[in-house]
Formats: C-alpha cells, sequence, structure tokens
C-alpha cells in the first residue's frame, strides 16, 4: 500500500515500522511508496485535477487544461459547491474512460476515495466566513490558493510546491465535523444526480471498452446497485470490502498475525462508526471477478 499499514508517508518511502522492517528484510513484499504512489488504494483514477496514472504516468502534477476546464464551469450557490462537484465528477469519469485503457472504478477506489476526492474540494477547501456561515463557499482565488495556481483563466501555472492556505480563509466551525456519514451523504447526492458513475468495473485494455460487474455478484447478493442508494449502504460495502479483499498471505502464520493486528486497528477504528450504519453484513467478496481489468490491482 502506501506504507507497511502502521507508518505512511503522502510521498517517497515511509519510515519502516515494525512490519515494514521486517517484510523489507525478509524480502516479503515491496516497500511502501507514499500515498502519491498508491495507485487504486489511495489514489484513484478521474480525480478532480489529476491525471490518470496510465495515461500519463503522471498522477501528482496538477493538469492546467483540466483546471481551466473545471473554473469554467457555472458556480452553485456556493461557489463551486457540491453541485459543481459532482457535475464535474462524471465529467471526469467520462473522460478517463475515454481516455484510459486502465480505468478502474472498484467498491473503495470509486466509491469512497474517488468520491471523496470530488467532495473534499468544496467541503475542506471552502471559505466559512461570516459572509457565507452556513455552507462556506469556495471561490476561484481560494481554490487557486490551495492547489498552488497562479494567472487567470487562459493563462494559469501551476508548479509544485506553491500550495497555500488563503489570506483570511476560515475553517469548517468546530462541532461540525465532515465525517464518513457526511461522505456517505455527499456521495450519494453524486449518484443521484450523475446516476451512470455508479459502477464497479473498468475498461479492459483499451479506452471506450468499460464493463460493469454486477455488484450482487460481487458481494454473494448481499448489495445490489438498488440497494447501494439506500441508506449508507455506499460507505458499507466500500469499507468493508478492504477487509474481505485482503490476500490470504495475510491471514495465517508469524506474518499474518503481525499483519493482522495492524488491520485490527484499523477495524477498531471503523468498527464503531459502521456499527451506527447498520451495515449489512458482507461474508463473501469475490475478488475473482475483477482478474478481467488490467487496472485493477488490489481489486478494491
Amino acid at each position: 500500500m502506501a506504507g507497511d499499514i502502521t507508518s505512511f508517508s503522502i510521498g517517497g518511502k515511509p519510515k519502516p515500522g515494525l512490519i515494514g522492517g521486517l517484510t523489507s528484510s525478509l524480502g516479503l513484499f515491496g516497500e511502501g511508496q507514499g500515498l502519491s504512489a498508491s495507485h487504486n488504494r489511495f489514489e484513484a483514477d478521474a480525480s478532480p485535477f489529476r491525471n490518470d496514472l496510465y495515461v500519463t504516468g503522471d498522477p501528482v502534477s496538477l493538469n492546467v487544461a483540466r483546471f481551466e476546464k473545471f473554473v469554467a464551469m457555472p458556480k452553485g450557490p456556493n461557489g463551486y459547491d457540491i453541485t459543481v462537484m459532482s457535475k464535474w465528477r462524471g465529467a471526469c469519469f467520462n473522460d478517463s474512460i475515454s481516455t484510459n485503457g486502465h480505468f478502474f472504478t472498484g467498491p473503495l477506489t470509486h466509491l469512497a476515495v474517488n468520491a471523496a476526492a470530488h467532495a473534499f474540494t468544496y467541503r475542506f477547501f471552502g471559505n466559512w466566513s461570516a459572509e457565507n456561515p452556513g455552507e462556506g463557499y469556495l471561490d476561484l482565488e481560494t481554490l487557486k490558493s490551495f492547489e498552488g495556481v497562479t494567472g487567470e483563466p487562459g493563462n494559469f501555472e501551476w508548479k509544485q510546491g506553491r500550495e497555500r492556505i488563503p489570506e483570511n480563509w476560515h475553517r469548517r466551525p468546530i462541532g461540525d465535523d465532515y465525517t464518513l456519514v457526511s461522505l456517505n451523504s455527499d456521495a450519494l447526492y453524486a449518484i443521484t444526480t450523475e446516476p451512470y458513475i455508479i459502477a464497479i468495473g473498468g475498461n479492459t485494455g483499451e479506452p471506450n471498452t468499460f464493463t460493469g460487474v454486477n455488484v450482487g455478484d460481487l458481494t454473494d447478493g448481499v448489495f445490489n446497485f438498488k440497494t447501494l442508494t439506500e441508506g449508507n449502504n455506499l460507505a458499507c460495502l466500500a469499507f468493508q470490502a478492504v477487509s474481505l479483499g485482503a490476500p490470504d498471505i495475510v491471514r495465517g502464520g508469524l506474518l499474518g498475525s503481525l499483519v493482522g493486528k495492524a488491520l485490527q486497528t484499523l477495524t477498531d477504528a471503523l468498527s464503531p462508526v459502521l456499527d451506527t450504519f447498520n451495515c449489512p453484513q458482507l461474508v463473501k467478496y469475490d475478488a475473482s471477478l475483477l482478474k478481467a481489468f488490467p487496472g485493477a490491482g488490489s481489486g478494491l
């Protein structure tokens, strides 16, 4: 993944924790390369302003032309708000289908990670000033500052390391936290307004070959596309798939015991939240159905 489960970094190799030190010294696994190099785990295709990995080989640098197209969109009631981000997510989804032969949409990477990338742009960057205390407001200058963009439309420029918190910017009020419930709500809004994006599957090696997987087959009938639009089921499938999708090698022996403890820490953190979701119990996750997609990676 991006680290050894107990240690992570944004970019580059993290300092090894107990598991990383053991597995690297024994040559059991490769070394983590940081969140920016964690394709289809934490970094996913169809992001708001970055390229798909298999299109350019660079999913980190901001795509200025993509940014130009986004800021040209009509603003919503709160600037570049969730109504705009949801439409843009649909546009990015279609762009990846038409340009990226390895485009993949998994339960975690698409239903949660990609949904978060788009929703967070407004929810985290919006300015909760006295003039906009309710939902915040995201204007172009604020977005440019957070994304490290300078210049004006038609003449934008981006350089890595220019990202800044804007002057006179106000964070979300304390007590108005953005939670998994909030993310699930924003993800539901997106698939309600842009229903074609609720898809698990991918291109099969060439652009415009997108093939979907039957969610009922993937989850042994626990979920289907209709039930994913109900309650908190989007988040339920995304995060339960993480546990059930772990490879068998981490489930037994000394290594399995060590990794299992680290995974248990994650499970323990998520369980109280997922318990409040009243999730249908996912027992089987048939990742073999995703082998047809060359971009599937970990199958999440």
